[in-house]
Parts: structure tokens; C-alpha cells; sequence
């Protein structure tokens, strides 16, 4: 049987975060002290690892029986031949770069890492697993002496709720005499987390840099110590919400440094203590709602939406006075520019959550353990969280969360706002089907009676404060009633006919030579590109065929949605093909968007074989 041994390998930054041995060769040798295999396997790696001697390295070499390299993930595998399937194995790593400082090369070169003496236990398919992550102080001193590595790991949370302030920017500076280094920036994550790497050559920085390059403290008498004076600034947008000083400093920090960060903004608490202000505010993570314009298009490519669109913006579970928050969504078919009064109440006929097929399920918030180890619990979406009427409550997601994950008490968790409010399902909503493949041949022109139509759709926002349900006794919220008059949606594929003259003639498996043109026909509504190339398999040949229409780009106008050519010269004169097979590929890209990203590329594509 095949013997396999795969694992993973990374180094601890910090308690809680780690990163991974990127492009390390890993190898296997037979072991160095075979007298006391049983000891070493049994041997904690806290026991056995240490950095390989140049000594060392020479004594094993003859004992190297295989070596494989890391990917960027940190992953590794060997197959082993029948000779070794039950041999014990010293196991080490060489690490030649980190995964965050790419550009950074070790002094005086490559760094071996031996962690332990392995009897692999084959599972009954043959393979063995063997993970590690080196403990952070390992890992920190040897990025230091090899790497001149320095790493902060830190959180950002409200100072009362212990709530994590997420997508906020951390600035880290270091405190010098006469001018302080910026030593790096970083983005908070769902947790409130950051990590900020850098080198010493960051906060030695001098008047006479790069000439002179020395760490001062602040402060007389001037003192030369080997870490930085740390301190921080955080913003939200344009919100400076933590802001050190110089006097606020962390004095000749190490290496690897870990900070909690705390601000008095207010950031809800799922038992109802705090709550923030309400608000719908954008399509996923592209679009805000001021982003559309008149005509109801997204963005300065005039992007239509498609498929799932998350729904964002924030709304606490419940308001300061204990009560639920309840929103939901509607849609009209009626339009109105937007800027211009709303459509009429009336015609928000289709609700999220009531309306089949409009309610998409995703994670609408986190929830996140106040203590050690901190864990983070999706809070996702579901159909039984909506009324009839279509009200949202997201007090019942978070209960299910608790109940599905048997988190226990909810007190014991700060709630995180994801930014989704509700996904929504654009495709229950366009009417416009899919045009059939045999409406027209490759080179007709499209006919203007079978152009699919632009479809617009207005969204309302819609949230209140539930004093009693029973008693349908409710507040409306600030922000309640927020429309978008328009919203231009498309989930049709381009209607795309393309062909080679000669191989409609002989078949498509067909040698063809002398003149031949191409065919196509292609049409959408919100076409945003189209380029027609030719390339050889040796790639001798690979260029743009132009037609006038072809290659647009960059398109934003509603008319040009539509194009047809009967005969596009493939080959110039004089004949510029080789003998050789090609690909002839119409490059086709629409003007959609789901609020993550725009939509790739359709891509139809002929092979052909030219002779001479």
C-alpha cells in the first residue's frame, strides 16, 4: 500500500494568531540517535525542538531520505517508498522567508528547525498527519535573530461592552527623539483583530537616514535601547477614535508585541445596555446607497445588480430600553428616478421573507466569547425569523445561534454587526427570459424585437421598535422608510453566436486553410465589454480582431448593446497564420454586479487547425 505523510506547518505570532511556513523545505531523514527512538517519539516537540548546527546538519546529511516544500498555505506531503512504511523519522523544516514579509531574507542565510522524531501511525488508507505550530516564543525569537522581524498583534474593543470594533484602521507609531516613525497600518477584522509586521529598519529611521540608522527615545537624557516606543491611533472613516500620544508610550517593546485597544464608542449589547443608530446604507461591500444614480445604476460603470446582493447597513438587536428591533424589506416594480419622490406605498407589493423565492439566507451578525479563547459563532439568517407580514427579528437568529452551537448564556457574548441586514434574490425578480440559442445564426444581426429589456426595481427599508406585538404597539426608528426609487437588475447570460466560415462549410473538425473570417452575434443590455482574439498553441500568433465595434471597452451606454459581423478576416494579408491549432475566443463581459464583484468574463471559444 501507498504510504503517505501530510501535515501542516506555521509559527505562532501571538496566543491567538499564527502564520504559515510558505515555500519551507521540509525534510525527512532516518533518525540521528536510533538507540532511543522510543524516547524522542514520545518527547514533547517543546523537549525536542531547537535550531539545526551547521555540525548537526553535516552529521545527518547521509540520513536524508526525503524533502518536499511547503505551499502558501503552509501545507506539505510525501509519498514513501515500501522500504520506509515503517520507519521512524526525524522530522525537519527550512524556513527561507515569512508569509507576511515576503521580501525579507534571513541572516546569515536559511534557518533549520529539527521538531521532532516521528513513528508514523498510517490510517487505513495509508496516510499519516503531522501538524505543528511553533510556539510564539520560539517563533518570535527566531524571526528576531534570523529575520529582523518585528510583529504587533492587538484587538480593538468598546471599553465597557468588550465589544469589537470592526473595520477600523490601526496606525502604530514608534516615539523617537526628534521624529516619530510610523511603523505600520492595519485593518481590523470581525473580531477586532490586527496584526502590523515590520523590521527594525522601520523605527531606526534618523534625520540622517539611510546613512545612519539608530532607535532614540524620546525624552533627555537621549538614550539607544533595541525595541520601539509604541503607541496607537485608530480610525472609523473619519473618526479618530483612539488617539495616542508620544506620552502614551510602550516602552522598548519586543519583538512580538500584544495589545488591547479600548474606545467608549458605543457598540451594541445583544442584551439590549447599548444600541446604535439604525440604518440601511449600501448594497454588499461595492455600493452605497448614494452610489446609484438617477437611472438606478450602480457606481461610475453604471453597473446593473445580479444574482444574491447582500442588503447592508446596521440595526442593534434591540433598543437601549430592552425592546426588539424588527426591519424588514419591500420591493416595487414601480419605478421613480432616483432623487425624486418614492413610488407610491401601494405599489410595494413584494415583501422579503413573505414573497417566494426573494429571502436568501447569510450571516447577519457574530457572536463572540468575552473571554479566552474568544470564539466567534455565526449568526445566520433563516426563513422562520421573519412574520407574515415579513418583519425581521434578529433576536431569533441569535437564539438559534446559542441553541444550534450550545453556547449557553447570552450574557456571556458581545454581539458583532456583520453589516448584512438580509440578502435578497434578485433573480425572483426579472421577468426578462433567457433568449434561445437558435434565434439568429452567427453573423446575423440581432433583431431589435427580441432585445431583452431593462428591468428596474425600487427598495424600501422599513424598521420599528417592538413595545408590545401582541398589542400591535410599535415605534418607528429613525431611518424607517429609507428608499431606493431604482435599482436597474439583470440575470440574463449575452445571447452569443460565433463560428469560422470555412468550418461551417466542412465541419467543425475540419483542416482549414487559405482566407478564413469569423462570425459572431452578440447582444445584452448592459454590455460592458467584447474583444475577439486569435492564439496559436505555441502563441506565436496571438492577437485582437477589429471591426470598429471590436474591442470595446469601457462601455456605459445603453445603445450600444448589440453587434454582428459576417465575415471578420482571421488572417491578414499577407497571410499571417502558421501551421499550427488555434483558439478563436469572443471575450464578453456584462455590466453586472452582486455587491462583492463584477461578473467575470463568458467566454465561447473555437478551436480550429490551420494548414498551409
Amino acid at each position: 500500500m501507498k504510504r503517505m505523510i501530510n501535515g501542516n506547518l506555521c509559527g505562532m505570532l501571538c496566543e491567538e494568531h499564527s502564520e504559515n511556513l510558505v515555500r519551507a523545505d521540509v525534510h525527512l531523514y532516518l533518525p540521528l540517535h536510533d538507540d532511543q527512538l522510543d524516547v524522542l517519539h514520545d518527547t514533547n516537540e517543546k523537549s525536542t525542538f531547537h535550531v539545526v548546527s551547521e555540525k548537526e546538519a553535516t552529521q545527518r546529511e547521509k540520513l536524508l531520505r526525503y524533502s518536499t516544500t511547503t505551499d502558501d498555505e503552509g501545507n506539505y506531503s510525501f509519498e514513501l517508498d515500501e522500504e520506509h512504511a515503517q520507519s521512524y523519522f526525524d522530522i525537519d523544516v527550512v524556513v527561507k522567508s515569512l508569509q507576511n514579509l515576503p521580501d525579507v531574507q534571513p541572516e546569515p542565510g536559511p534557518v533549520q528547525l529539527h521538531l521532532t522524531t516521528i513513528k508514523p501511525g498510517y490510517d487505513d488508507d495509508g496516510v499519516f498527519t503531522y501538524n505543528y505550530c511553533i510556539p510564539n516564543k520560539f517563533w518570535c525569537a527566531i524571526r528576531a535573530q534570523y529575520f529582523d522581524a518585528w510583529v504587533i498583534c492587538g484587538y480593538v474593543r468598546n471599553c465597557q461592552t468588550e465589544q469589537a470594533v470592526v473595520n477600523a484602521t490601526v496606525e502604530a507609531m514608534d516615539a523617537d527623539f526628534l521624529t516619530d516613525d510610523i511603523l505600520g497600518t492595519a485593518v481590523t477584522n470581525a473580531d477586532g483583530f490586527f496584526t502590523i509586521e515590520y523590521t527594525s529598519q522601520d523605527f531606526k529611521k534618523t534625520f540622517l537616514s539611510p546613512w545612519i540608522n539608530v532607535e532614540t527615545d524620546k525624552g533627555l537624557p537621549l538614550s539607544f535601547k533595541s525595541g520601539p516606543d509604541v503607541y496607537f491611533k485608530a480610525y472609523s472613516g473619519d473618526i479618530n477614535f483612539i488617539d495616542e500620544t508620544a506620552d502614551n508610550r510602550r516602552e522598548n517593546v519586543s519583538n512580538c508585541l500584544s495589545v488591547l485597544l479600548c474606545t467608549d464608542r458605543i457598540i451594541v449589547d445583544p442584551n439590549g445596555n447599548d444600541a446604535f443608530p439604525s440604518a440601511w446604507t449600501g448594497i454588499g461591500r461595492a455600493f452605497n446607497t448614494s452610489d446609484f444614480d438617477a437611472e438606478g445604476y450602480a457606481g461610475a460603470e453604471k453597473f446593473g445588480l445580479t444574482g444574491s446582493i447582500a442588503l447592508t447597513g446596521q440595526a442593534p438587536p434591540k433598543t437601549a430600553a430592552g425592546n426588539a428591533i424588527e426591519y424588514r424589506f419591500l420591493i416595487s416594480e414601480t419605478t421613480t428616478p432616483n432623487g425624486s419622490a418614492a413610488p407610491a406605498d401601494a405599489s410595494f407589493d413584494q415583501i422579503v421573507g413573505v414573497t417566494p423565492g426573494l429571502f436568501r439566507s447569510s450571516t447577519v451578525g457574530k457572536l463572540r466569547q468575552k473571554a479566552f479563547p474568544f470564539e466567534v459563532y455565526n449568526v445566520v439568517s433563516a426563513q422562520e425569523d421573519f412574520d407574515a407580514e415579513g418583519w425581521f427579528d434578529i433576536n431569533s437568529a441569535i437564539n438559534r445561534a446559542l441553541t444550534t452551537n450550545s453556547l449557553g448564556a447570552l450574557s456571556n457574548y458581545v454581539f458583532i454587526d456583520s453589516d448584512d441586514l438580509l440578502s435578497l434574490n434578485t433573480g425572483a425578480l426579472t421577468n426578462e427570459a433567457n433568449l434561445p440559442g437558435n434565434l439568429v445564426n452567427a453573423g446575423e444581426v440581432f433583431p431589435e424585437a427580441s432585445k431583452i429589456n431593462i428591468e428596474k426595481f425600487a427598495i424600501r427599508f422599513e424598521i420599528r421598535e417592538v413595545v408590545d406585538k401582541p398589542a400591535l404597539n410599535f415605534n418607528t426608528i429613525p431611518g424607517s422608510g429609507k428608499t431606493l426609487n431604482s435599482v436597474v437588475m439583470n440575470n440574463d447570460p449575452s445571447f452569443i453566436k460565433l463560428s469560422i466560415d470555412q468550418l461551417e462549410l466542412l465541419g467543425d473538425c475540419s483542416p482549414i486553410s487559405g482566407d478564413i473570417n469569423a462570425k459572431y452575434t452578440l447582444h445584452h443590455p448592459l454590455l460592458r465589454s467584447a474583444s475577439l482574439r486569435v492564439k496559436n498553441n505555441s502563441n506565436s500568433v496571438n492577437k485582437n480582431l477589429t471591426d470598429g465595434f471590436l474591442t470595446l471597452s469601457a462601455n456605459t451606454n445603453d445603445t450600444t448593446n448589440a453587434s454582428n459581423n459576417n465575415g471578420l478576416p482571421i488572417n491578414a494579408s499577407p497571410n499571417d497564420l502558421v501551421r499550427c491549432t488555434y483558439d478563436l475566443t469572443l471575450f464578453v463581459r456584462r455590466r453586472l454586479h452582486n455587491g462583492i464583484n463584477a461578473v467575470g468574463n463568458e467566454e465561447p471559444k473555437i478551436s480550429f487547425f490551420y494548414d498551409i
